[in-house]
């Protein structure tokens, strides 16, 4: 991933180079015409963001608006821009950049927080990969080399994974496909991890289980559902409900402890809780299971960023600093959801009406507490598992107290149904 510098102040531009790749792993290309900006646009695949000051403002915003960059831009300077047709952020200094930068463009996870159809490279997790023997389309690792990262073929299609290659596999995280090459890759991909997910869990398989199912989470997300995917799905159903036999707290701290992004941790999280509550509710049915947990994947999937999935209730979306698109996508993410399953015609209806009132409201837009009758109780068990799976994330650097916080989430919403699946979900929590 690549970010541009377009600042005339060598000091600053030395001082952005200094704070920004000292902490991650990212690009930093210096520019001083529009030309040669323009050109890093057709050689790179990944640039992020421009960061420009006063002195390029206007040069920067025209070529983006004239040439229709698809970019964030990072303005550096005293006074405050704003523009309603761009992701423009305002920063005062070198210093203040660099939060934003490592939360919203370039923090390591989100690499797999990929459902853009402009993303070029699809990352794929190198441990399924040697597990898949050979590859049906082009394999590419991804290189820093000067100041940015480019793409090298390293495994070519259709060959059969040789010791070396394994080897390399097993040093590095993650390879890249194409972006048109996901959907063949994927066809293959899913008759090794139907296999692998169908096997009895153990243990020693853990780490695995959490890598297939980090792939299946990033799959579906991004493809959606076809007849495989969704046959996926719901084997990885069944994973889920034989791994709670290894006991509801141990299942959530495998899943929690794995290497992977806050959306699909918080997913597999809710996932594992909703299974759990249900079995303590006599009125959820097997289908209402499956409804769940297929919620549980798809239900925040328009959430681009890491950080959206912590905004709560109340004035932390207006106080924060997310462009008017983005605040306008998150007010009304469930409803757009809700009509993309609504089309798909494997989705079970029921998995379409929980995702439209999982943020408490009827219709799928803004955040509520207050819940109406006419939000299902099987949505209310959802709104219970995913908020405790998101206490389970916010309490990573310290204990839980569980009583205090089912305690809390009772009071929020001062539902007697919600209060039953509230107990249900402490005796699971305790068995």
């Amino acid at each position: 991933m690549n970010i541009i510098s377009f600042v005339k102040d060598e000091s600053v531009n030395l001082k952005i180079n200094e704070v920004v790749t000292s902490k991650l792993d990212i690009g930093i290309v210096t520019v001083r015409f529009v030309e040669d900006c323009l050109g890093l646009f057709e050689i790179l695949d990944d640039i992020a963001a421009i960061i420009f000051d006063e002195h390029f403002s206007e040069a920067v915003i025209e070529m983006v608006k004239s040439n229709e960059l698809g970019v964030d831009l990072l303005y550096i300077g005293t006074e405050t821009l704003s523009d309603g047709e761009f992701n423009l952020h305002c920063f005062k200094d070198v210093e203040s950049i660099l939060p934003f930068i490592s939360n919203n463009i370039s923090h390591p996870k989100s690499r797999f927080n990929v459902i853009d159809d402009k993303e070029l490279y699809y990352p794929i997790i190198s441990s399924t990969l040697i597990k898949m023997a050979k590859t049906p389309v082009d394999i590419y690792m991804r290189l820093k080399k000067d100041d940015y990262f480019h793409y090298i073929k390293f495994i070519n299609k259709g060959d059969e994974l040789e010791q070396g290659q394994i080897e390399k596999l097993e040093s590095i995280p993650r390879v890249f496909v194409k972006r048109g090459d996901k959907a063949a890759f994927f066809d293959d991909m899913n008759k090794v991890l139907l296999a692998l997910l169908r096997k009895t869990s153990n243990p020693k398989t853990a780490q695995t289980e959490n890598d297939v199912r980090l792939e299946i989470f990033n799959q579906l997300i991004s493809i959606g559902l076809s007849e495989k995917s969704t046959e996926i799905a719901t084997a990885t159903i069944e994973n889920v409900t034989e791994s709670l036999s290894k006991g509801l707290l141990k299942e959530i701290k495998s899943v929690y402890s794995s290497d992977a992004p806050d959306n699909y941790r918080k997913s597999f999280l809710a996932s594992i809780l909703c299974v759990s509550i249900a079995k303590k509710l006599s009125w959820v049915t097997p289908s209402n299971v499956e409804a769940l947990v297929l919620v549980s994947f798809f239900n925040d999937r328009l959430l681009t960023r890491d950080s959206m999935h912590f905004v709560e209730p109340g004035n932390s979306l207006d106080i924060s600093d997310y462009t008017i698109d983005e605040k306008e996508l998150f007010l009304n993410h469930a409803r757009l959801t809700a009509d993309w399953m609504a089309k798909q015609k494997s989705m079970p209806p029921e998995a379409e009406r929980i995702v439209r009132q999982h943020h408490g409201s009827v219709n799928g837009v803004g955040l509520e507490t207050n819940l109406s009758a006419q939000i299902t109780k099987l949505t209310m068990l959802f709104i219970v598992a995913e908020e405790f799976a998101m206490e389970i994330l916010v309490n990573h650097d310290q204990k839980l107290n569980v009583k205090t916080c089912l305690k809390n989430m009772n009071a929020r919403y001062n539902n007697h149904n919600v209060k039953q699946i509230i107990e249900a979900l402490f005796l699971a929590l305790k068995n």
